[in-house]
């Protein structure tokens, strides 16, 4: 046993924890486990008795950082020549054709959609998925289309997705499953590839989800809160559905629903927000086979629901067609452009140069990456990074009544952010 060598403590120590339970899969003995902390994040614990002080947890972390060339070379066998959305294949607009699955579905339903139809195909054995447990989700194996449907649409919570992979990797059989995931729980798979190889043919498919950053669970008690819903009498609640953009349900013991459209409770949200996820490089899960994400432009507006589809790998792209070709979703081609302009606030964001996020995490180390550099001017980073630091220290519940009054004060900065944003988009069409 080394000593010397470090656990994913030292990780959760440098405030570089981003919670993916990737490190779980690491452990040969059994030592690590997860649990929340106070700020409503789930993070490792090391059983110090258990322990061999192997290093391989440390080793297969993403939250210290990805070397994205790397990544690149290994994935696509080639550096993207798009510095915004990474290498792709296609891009579209698309949505679910089963009426149900895209009415229920977050936008479009296209990731539960593509889930059922390989599952159907008998193309993989399981699907990796989140459910939800009355307030939490859970991440689990669906081995059924009725498993996946009982998964549909969106969890704004902390997920370890990634610790449903120890059964996989420890299988004997070599069985092939899809998963569901967000950039950071992708990047932890592929960096568990070098350390497990099984787990490159075993994992057939990645479906990755555009991710602005995880809320922490309080995120979602400060919003029953906010809205006067007593948490003990919440029987169920779904985050996203009824169309797009969808609405927060909260249903109670007594059969009562109570509503809250998705832009009216998402601002609220972002104060919660895991501080390293303001770290983060990647918004459009750059290296899922398929990402998925919002359309956030008003000529691609549809009530019922509809997703931006990036194809990005051969196999991506060929269940795309396939699913398409048997009447399982639709799908129509769009510029690049189009995609970048939807989500162009948060690309720009996560492309900055990770010195000038650093005051997100004070004092704490920032994590090794190698990005292109856009642009993006350091006083938008500094305006965003500090408004949400200073909410957060709002965030635990006995200050929560501030944090109502602060978002009130902020809304005036957020209209001149927005605006600054689209002076810079249009120079930049211009240029």
């Amino acid at each position: 046993m080394d000593e010397t060598l470090p656990t994913v403590e030292d990780v959760v120590r440098e405030g570089l924890c981003l919670g993916c339970g990737t490190c779980y899969n690491a452990c040969s003995v059994n030592a690590i486990t997860f649990e929340l902390n106070e700020m409503g994040f789930y993070v490792p614990k090391v059983e110090h008795d258990i322990c061999t002080r192997c290093g391989v947890c440390y080793k297969a972390c993403p939250g210290l950082g990805v070397d994205i060339t790397k990544m690149n070379l290994r994935t696509f066998s080639r550096i993207p020549r798009n510095p915004y959305l990474g290498s792709y294949i296609n891009t579209y607009i698309g949505y679910a054709k089963d009426s149900r699955i895209r009415y229920l579905g977050s936008s479009g339903g296209v990731a539960t959609a593509l889930s059922m139809y390989v599952l159907d195909k008998g193309i993989v054995d399981g699907a990796i998925v989140v459910r939800m447990k009355r307030l939490r989700a859970e991440t689990f194996i669906a081995k059924s289309k009725d498993e996946v449907l009982h998964a549909i649409g969106s969890k704004y919570q902390p997920i370890p997705v990634n610790v449903a992979i120890k059964e996989i990797i420890r299988s004997k059989e070599n069985r092939k499953y899809l998963l569901i995931g967000l950039p950071c729980h992708i990047h932890g798979i592929l960096k568990l590839e070098e350390c497990f190889p099984q787990v490159r043919e075993r994992i057939a498919y990645r479906i990755g989800l555009f991710c602005s950053g995880q809320p922490s669970i309080l995120g979602t008690l400060f919003i029953l809160w906010r809205y006067k819903i007593p948490v003990d009498e919440v029987k169920k609640i779904t985050y996203r559905s009824g169309g797009w953009p969808g609405e927060l349900n909260a249903e109670l013991l007594s059969g009562e629903k109570i509503r809250i459209p998705l832009p009216e409770y998402w601002p609220y949200m972002t104060y919660f927000i895991n501080p390293r996820c303001r770290l983060c490089i990647d918004h459009t899960a750059e290296f899922a086979d398929i990402s998925l994400g919002d359309p956030w432009l008003k000529n691609f507006y549809d009530p019922v629901g509809s997703s931006i589809i990036i194809a990005r790998t051969t196999p991506g792209e060929r269940l795309l067609k396939n699913a398409e070709k048997d009447g399982i979703i639709a799908l129509r081609k769009i510029n690049w452009m189009r995609v970048f302009e939807s989500q162009f606030d948060a690309i720009m964001f996560k492309k900055a140069d990770l010195p000038s996020r650093r005051i997100a995490i004070p004092s704490r180390k920032v994590p090794k990456a190698y990005i292109p550099s856009v642009g993006y001017p350091k006083i938008l980073t500094l305006n965003r990074i500090i408004t949400y630091n200073i909410a957060s220290l709002f965030a635990f519940k006995r200050r929560w009544g501030t944090l109502n009054i602060y978002h009130k004060v902020s809304e005036l900065n957020l209209k001149l952010f927005w605006l600054y944003l689209h002076l810079l988009y249009s120079r930049l069409l211009n240029s």
